[in-house]
């Protein structure tokens, strides 16, 4: 019977995709006075880039962030910029600053 086979195969990869949603989470400044929900989207060996929840994107310096946040990152691969190629630019009020 393949029909059920088909129908456990897209159950399976139904169930899959839900979990390449990215994750939701609390992100706090330096010293932990503010912070904001986003997901996380990459990083840099120097910036972040987030997408917090109204949508908006930010890439901010990883050292405006909390070392609990940092250490978080580390479990997350680092994307590289090609050479030539010029990082995102950073937003110097981005997320902390417009809550």
């Amino acid at each position: 019977m393949p029909l059920p086979k088909a129908i456990s195969f897209l159950a399976l990869l139904a169930a899959s995709l839900g979990s390449l949603h990215a994750e939701s989470r609390n992100w706090k400044n330096a010293d932990g006075s503010q912070s904001f929900t986003g997901e996380y989207v990459s990083h840099t060996n120097t910036k972040v880039t987030i997408r917090r929840a109204d949508g908006r994107v930010f890439t901010l310096d990883l050292d405006r962030l909390n070392d609990a946040d940092k250490i978080w990152l580390t479990g997350k691969p680092a994307e590289s910029t090609a050479a030539g190629e010029e990082p995102a630019p950073v937003d110097p009020k981005a997320v902390f600053d417009n809550l």
